[in-house]
């Protein structure tokens, strides 16, 4: 909203009122799909006002130029950005994992962008140091955003390569 506000975007900062404020319970109520209002206005918010794409790094047909993965698991990650929204959202709606998760048995690793407007990086460290887990790490990217591991490559698989992955077998 404030982005928008600054460029003197009247049309989003009113549909961002429209929306409201989160919780999005109203989103799975009325049937509006997270996916259409995800890509009408998130993407625009994401490439206008927050210059997302602009680290220089970030290749948004990376996802699909992994060599380890076959054909099927290319037409899996369009099915699950397609269709994962309007699965996954609405059963988290209402979900608060401090209070819900406070401890798992497993390891837990954060990799956060710090430019990430999708998975809001204030309230995922919050949870992280409430979290009780037999071992858990932050690890923040400082100038990447939501897909890290796309826009920092080196940097993800150096974490989980030479960091995680001793760690865990």
């Amino acid at each position: 909203m404030e982005n928008a506000k600054k460029a003197g975007d009247k049309k989003t900062v009113e549909k961002l009122i429209e929306i409201g404020p989160p919780p999005y319970q109203a989103w799975v109520k009325t049937k509006i799909t997270l996916k259409g209002i995800q890509m009408s206005n998130y993407t625009y918010l994401f490439s206008k006002l927050f210059n997302y794409a602009d680290t220089g790094n970030y290749d948004s047909m990376a996802m699909f130029k992994a060599t380890e993965q076959s054909i099927v698991d290319k037409i899996n990650i369009i099915r699950g950005l397609v269709y994962g929204v309007d699965v996954i959202y609405p059963q988290l709606v209402g979900m608060n994992f401090e209070k819900d998760i406070p401890k798992v048995e497993v390891p837990v690793y954060f990799l956060t962008g710090k430019k990430d407007y999708t998975t809001v990086q204030d309230i995922a460290y919050r949870y992280y140091e409430k979290l009780e887990a037999p071992i858990k790490k932050f690890y923040w990217f400082e100038n990447e955003g939501h897909n890290n591991c796309y826009e920092d490559n080196k940097k993800f698989m150096d974490i989980l390569t030479k960091e995680i992955l001793p760690e865990t077998q």
